[in-house]
């Protein structure tokens, strides 16, 4: 096994949503420095992104921030950093321009302007949806990936990172090896960025990759975690992953149990299936106990015209499509079998706006950091995970101009 040894002046730890736009926003601001992207999937796979629809939440005029504060407010049942979400509000929507300029395409009406779907009953929250679906998430990383190439940020894939390097009390660099030959690597750095996404182990097969080894390691070099007490709870068809129902659900989709009705509206009257999965998932969970299972996902009450904001042109939701098909099965047609399912466990890097945590030259960006109590709305993560890249970029390229050159 070879030692190899890569000098650079931001280290990234992971190559997702967070990772890319924060060497983006670096390179830009300090476009002299090294940059070096470290990922232990495929260099350039975009992590979680491109598993993604591509859709995005934005606060676009006529809505403002404050509106959309108190909708999240509220729907976090107020455990909400309030200043954290106003200062990503407050970005989103250049980082949705930023995309569209990228070469991005939304959907648009008649008149030109973005069209857009209510989110889980909010009076203000909307989620613009990607014009190609199945390949939003995957468009986006391509994109971004374009725009680092020109930069000449360095990217490597398939290393695990597995212990922080600290000098005179400064996390300095990382160790990892490499998962294909065994390899090891040393990266030496004067600001590292955990961009790797949350804490959490893998519970379902929506999730490709479990991340808890960044925060094992930020642990142990002294970082302070938080909310690692939540998980995510979900709802998931039986058969193969889709990703959309947080723009099926307010067009009028809606659960059914074995009886025909739709139950929710016995648990959440106001909000019916259009409400958190937590409590979907804990309803479904009640009515397959009481005898009315299985639950099906019903698409009737749909408009045609509105279909086509999800059945997928390519990408991994096209796949499952076409297996669905094999079966017999069409997801826009017929009624399809739906579970409650973990998803994955939550929490993170305590930090502030710009990435800050409390060990000196150790940033935190998108969910590596903990922004929430995993509870969902659509687009709510390639929003949050785009702006907080972006600022912990900036931050690590206002940082450098203090720190001295990596010898």
């Amino acid at each position: 096994m070879n030692m190899h040894h890569i000098t650079t002046d931001v280290l990234i730890m992971g190559g997702g949503s967070a990772g890319l736009w924060a060497a983006y926003r670096c390179s830009e601001l300090a476009p002299e420095a090294r940059i070096c992207i470290v990922d232990k999937g495929p260099r350039d796979w975009g992590g979680l992104m491109t598993m993604a629809g591509g859709d995005f939440e934005a606060v676009l005029p006529p809505d403002n921030v404050d509106e959309w504060v108190q909708d999240f407010i509220y729907y976090f049942d107020g455990l909400c950093d309030q200043d954290l979400m106003e200062e990503i509000l407050k970005r989103s929507a250049d980082r949705l321009h930023d995309y569209e300029r990228f070469g991005c395409e939304f959907f648009k009406k008649e008149d030109g302007s973005m069209k857009y779907v209510p989110q889980r009953g909010l009076d203000h929250v909307k989620l613009y949806p990607a014009q190609l679906k199945g390949r939003g998430g995957e468009l986006m990383v391509k994109n971004i990936v374009r725009q680092l190439k020109q930069r000449s940020v360095e990217r490597v894939g398939r290393i695990l990172l597995t212990e922080l390097q600290q000098q005179d009390g400064r996390v300095c660099g990382a160790l990892g090896f490499d998962t294909i030959n065994g390899d090891f690597y040393r990266f030496d750095a004067r600001v590292v960025i955990a961009a790797s996404g949350m804490g959490g182990w893998k519970t379902s097969y929506g999730k490709n990759t479990p991340t808890g080894e960044t925060m094992q390691m930020t642990y142990e070099a002294g970082a302070v975690l938080q909310n690692l007490e939540f998980a995510r709870v979900w709802n998931m068809p039986r058969l193969f992953g889709w990703e959309g129902q947080t723009v099926l659900m307010p067009l009028g989709a809606r659960f059914v149990n074995a009886e025909g009705e739709p139950f929710m509206e016995r648990y959440s009257p106001v909000l019916g299936s259009n409400t958190d999965p937590h409590y979907t998932t804990m309803a479904m969970s009640m009515e397959i106990r009481a005898g009315r299972g299985p639950i099906t996902f019903d698409l009737s009450r749909i408009q045609q015209e509105n279909l086509i904001l999800l059945r997928p042109q390519n990408g991994w939701q096209k796949l499952n499509y076409d297996k669905l098909s094999a079966l017999g099965l069409d997801l826009f047609r017929d009624s399809t079998e739906w579970v409650p399912q973990m998803t994955v466990s939550y929490g993170g890097l305590r930090a502030d706006a710009w990435g800050n945590t409390n060990l000196e030259g150790l940033l935190a960006a998108g969910t590596a950091r903990a922004t929430e109590p995993g509870v969902y709305a659509g687009g709510f993560a390639l929003m949050t995970t785009s702006v907080l890249g972006h600022m912990a970029g900036e931050n690590a390229a206002r940082l450098l101009q203090t720190l001295p050159e990596v010898k």
